[in-house]
């Protein structure tokens, strides 16, 4: 309901803030039919989405507004007394680590997790066979960080597909819907037979290839089914051999690696009962197009999906919440982020207009939320007595506890150990070198931190101080 509620007043600020050229709610004939016209139509603008020109062209009105496109956020930076998100560490395009903090707060919008194999295999059985076509930065970044924070993570198994994945010889993944059930065309699994009624409803269709061994099937059609379909893109994968064809049922069998006898029978049974007219197997009507008119079809097929469902749970104003449900302080998420909105598929055309609602609700709610005061880059000053001897401190630092041991002579630091820490050691072995270096010099720990990693620096200040104060 807070989603219908909060649509209509985002498509107007499409329109009359960002300027889209929409004018009126149509059909959209490619999904799935709907009483009232909702689809709002902006084309695009040079091959690109007329949304995201618009989105773009406004984020150009503001000068106090950076993107960085090659650097990686890789984790939430959580204050330690108040488990308040505070800002993300990043690693640039140079490898450097990064830390940037927020006043407000940070919003996820890192989108899902179809590029990440193993996190599908994880949480969905059988999407090893899928086909994906998603964006390259959808990794499920955001939802481990979120997870690492104490987000709750929901649905994570809602993965909707879709029988249009296919691959050409090349290896090329793309999306073809040769729509020859609407005509009188068959679905075939791997096992040459039928396994559903071509015309029930989409989602039952994909539920059932998913089940398929290898979760493969052949759409097949014949030449008279084709010519009734004569989709241009059908054909042209027709005339380059990507789409089999062949003079036989047998023939095609053969083609595409299915048992000639079982194949043959089952195109057999089935025109047996367009000519009785009805499916014994599973109930298709109407049932009025035989396949029987040579040269024979198939298009190898398999689930294909385009975005994933699962993610963190947010409240009403899109804070996202902890695994008690209490909202994580400072903490948003939009767009593929978000689990629970849409439940195992998406109502046809939200998979746009979600990502917007909740990006645009996120960005209100963010600004509104009482500002944090910040971290300072330097550490404080600290009044130590240097006493001859070695002596050994603990304090948390990013990932954990560190241990250091310390040696002074003649009122001097001359030798500093890192016995332990927990922090990334990519990233902080650097970081360390560099601050051991800053005190040897200084002979003191009232020193600058590494920029771009604070936390690891005073981590470090913090178990040296424990160690000369001991």
């Amino acid at each position: 309901m807070h989603y219908c509620n909060l649509a209509g007043p985002t498509i107007d600020w499409l329109v009359d803030e960002l300027g889209l050229g929409i004018t009126e709610a149509v059909f959209a004939p490619e999904h799935t039919l709907y009483s009232v016209p909702r689809t709002y139509k902006a084309g695009t603008i040079d091959g690109t989405s007329a949304v995201l020109v618009a989105l773009l062209k406004k984020l150009e009105t503001y000068d106090n507004i950076t993107i960085h496109t090659t650097t990686q956020a890789i984790r939430l930076i959580q204050d330690e007394l108040s488990g308040r998100i505070i800002g993300v560490m990043a690693v640039d395009g140079n490898g450097m680590l990064q830390e940037f903090y927020a006043e407000h707060g940070v919003i996820l919008a890192t989108g899902g997790f179809g590029n990440n194999p193993a996190m599908l295999e994880k949480y969905v059985a059988g999407s090893e066979d899928w086909l994906m076509i998603v964006a390259p930065g959808s990794t499920g970044d955001g939802h481990r960080m979120a997870r690492e924070v104490g987000a709750d993570l929901v649905n994570m198994e809602y993965v909707p597909t879709y029988n249009y994945g296919f691959e050409r010889s090349n290896g090329q993944i793309q999306m073809v819907y040769v729509r020859s059930e609407l005509f009188g065309g068959l679905y075939i699994n791997s096992e040459g037979k039928r396994f559903v009624n071509e015309l029930a409803t989409q989602k039952s269709r994909e539920h059932a290839l998913r089940v398929q061994p290898g979760s493969v099937m052949f759409e097949v059609f014949d030449d008279a089914i084709n010519q009734a379909n004569n989709r241009s893109n059908i054909n042209a994968l027709i005339a380059d051999g990507e789409i089999a064809s062949a003079n036989t049922i047998e023939e095609l069998a053969v083609k595409i690696g299915l048992d000639p006898d079982v194949f043959a029978q089952t195109i057999e049974t089935y025109n047996s009962y367009v000519d009785a007219g009805e499916d014994l197997d599973f109930g298709k009507t109407p049932l009025n197009v035989k396949i029987e008119t040579a040269p024979f079809y198939a298009a190898k097929l398999r689930p294909l999906g385009l975005l994933t469902l699962g993610g963190v749970s947010i409240d009403l104003n899109g804070r996202v919440l902890d695994t008690n449900g209490s909202a994580i302080p400072g903490l948003f998420a939009a767009g593929e982020m978000l689990g629970g909105l849409h439940g195992t598929h998406i109502s046809s055309g939200n998979g746009v207009t979600a990502p917007i609602v909740f990006g645009r609700l996120a960005g209100q709610q963010v600004v509104l939320t009482e500002k944090f005061g910040l971290r300072p880059e330097t550490a404080a000053t600290t009044d130590i007595v240097l006493t001859d001897g070695t002596f050994s401190g603990s304090a948390m630092s990013f990932g954990g506890e560190m241990k250091v041991e310390v040696t002074v002579e003649a009122g001097k630091i001359t030798e500093i150990t890192i016995l332990s820490h927990q922090d990334t050691p990519a990233i902080a072995s650097g970081a360390l070198e560099t601050m051991v270096g800053k005190i040897l010099d200084a002979n003191s720990i009232n020193v600058d931190t590494v920029t771009g990693a604070t936390i690891t620096s005073k981590g470090l200040i913090n178990a040296m101080q424990d160690a000369l104060s001991n």
